[in-house]
């Protein structure tokens, strides 16, 4: 039976306080908040404590020691990868299956190839193409090593400039990470892969502006992905290991492969708050690892809220109350912070909803006008009126956490008129004029 447990760690809770303090101390980036000395002395702990706390705020995206003279604690520029893991975390918690994640993927493409796509200046094209001639030159071995298909696929979407685009491009590839098994996505990562070939094709429908070849690059990269899952949707299951790849030597990427593996187990146990994962002693033979490989990864799944930690005999790791709200509240702290566009915003909503009708007629046709005869409006209190109308009518959970991540830009979209019309268009069986309200209130939205 899943158990309660104790209350936060000492070191998740001083990394909390140390981050309020340098939020209510306005620190610029660069800026040395304290030194070393200083934190011992103002927060009265031991030196694992602290140590465990500084990790903590560097993987957060917060703030970093810096050694040697003038060191200490430094305040960090603000990065999307704190707020992308976060957000991947939330919506890997509600997934039915890895195929729920092609919503967002697509949903992202097609608005990079439809707005962006075509204002590329041929510098642009000229910056991406010669990125591909470098990657090409590299060896076999090094294109694995260096990521270089994922850097090439983050360059395409780099073309679009806006802090939105790249938090929920940072959440997708956190989650293909998380669920995709290490031996497929090393496969995909080769050059040789038929990946790697639609990802060449797509740089050169980009540079060409030929929309239609882009959406067929798009269907065969999906095809690609679907290729690896089963029938259920999803992937086979990972390795028990760290296995052999050479990027995962250094103690901060074991450490990363185990995070990676036990958000796996999570999954696999249904997010249960109180239930055993395992303990550390296990983890340690397992992965074939070091102790400290293992309290590093701990300390990541700690601070994201996923895991809590037992003492004693009966004690281990044990799957922890995902606070969903206060996550979704930091993703929108840092989207307001960088100054995300509403219009983009809009935008991508748009598409998702596009794409989430089409997902839900492709699994079960006749599921949208089924759901919609049943149903007459939002749930109460729903925020994001026909978008959360919609998220409701579409059952994808990826949708209706993005739904409840933008809520706060969307209040302006749709209304009781877009309700009634989309759910008859929805009842009736007219996919297209559905699609058609849809986009007609997304768009009034927008002015």
């Amino acid at each position: 039976m899943p158990r309660a447990f104790t209350q936060q760690s000492p070191a998740l809770a001083l990394a909390d306080r140390i981050a309020a303090d340098l939020k209510a101390g306005g620190h610029a980036p660069g800026e040395v908040v304290a030194s070393l000395p200083a934190l011992y002395a103002r927060h009265d702990v031991g030196r694992p404590v602290l140590r465990q706390a500084l990790r903590i705020l560097e993987e957060r995206g917060v703030a970093a020691l810096r050694r040697g003279a003038g060191g200490g604690l430094v305040a960090l520029p603000r990065s999307p990868a704190y707020a992308g893991r976060a957000l991947s975390i939330v919506i890997e918690s509600g997934l039915r299956n890895l195929s729920d994640m092609g919503l967002l993927t697509e949903a992202i493409d097609q608005y990079v190839y439809l707005h962006h796509g075509p204002r590329l200046s041929p510098a642009d094209c000229e910056q991406l193409r010669g990125l591909v001639r470098r990657l090409n030159r590299l060896s076999d071995d090094e294109f694995v090593k260096v990521k270089a298909h994922h850097q090439l696929a983050v360059a395409i979407r780099g073309a679009v400039d806006d802090p939105a685009i790249e938090l929920l491009e940072k959440a997708a590839y956190e989650c293909a990470l998380d669920l995709i098994p290490y031996s497929v996505a090393l496969g995909n990562d080769r050059r040789d892969s038929t990946a790697w070939q639609v990802t060449l094709d797509t740089v050169e429908a980009l540079v060409a502006g030929d929309t239609a070849r882009l959406i067929d690059c798009q269907r065969r990269q999906r095809a690609v992905i679907e290729a690896s899952w089963g029938a259920d949707g999803e992937p086979a299951l990972a390795d028990q290991g760290l296995g052999d790849g050479r990027d995962y030597l250094n103690a901060r990427s074991q450490a990363e492969r185990i995070v990676r593996e036990l958000l796996r187990d999570i999954r696999r146990l249904g997010w249960v708050a109180g239930e055993r994962i395992s303990s550390s002693v296990d983890l340690v033979r397992r992965f074939r690892t070091t102790a400290d490989a293992v309290r590093q990864a701990v300390i990541i799944l700690q601070q994201y809220g996923v895991i809590t930690v037992e003492k004693g005999r009966a004690g281990g790791l044990y799957v922890a109350a995902l606070d969903r709200a206060g996550m979704l509240d930091a993703v929108r702290g840092y989207l307001r912070a960088a100054g995300a566009s509403a219009g983009t915003l809009g935008e991508l909503l748009l598409h998702l909803g596009l794409t989430a009708m089409a997902d839900a007629e492709r699994r079960a046709p006749g599921s949208l006008a089924r759901a919609a005869a049943l149903q007459s409006g939002p749930a109460p209190g729903a925020a994001g009126g026909t978008a959360a109308l919609l998220a409701q009518l579409c059952g994808n959970p990826v949708f209706a956490t993005l739904v409840e991540l933008m809520a706060p830009w969307l209040a302006a979209i749709g209304g009781h008129h877009h309700d009634r019309a989309l759910l008859a268009a929805l009842a009736e069986g007219d996919l297209a004029l559905a699609r058609r309200w849809w986009m007609d209130a997304c768009r009034a939205a927008q002015g």
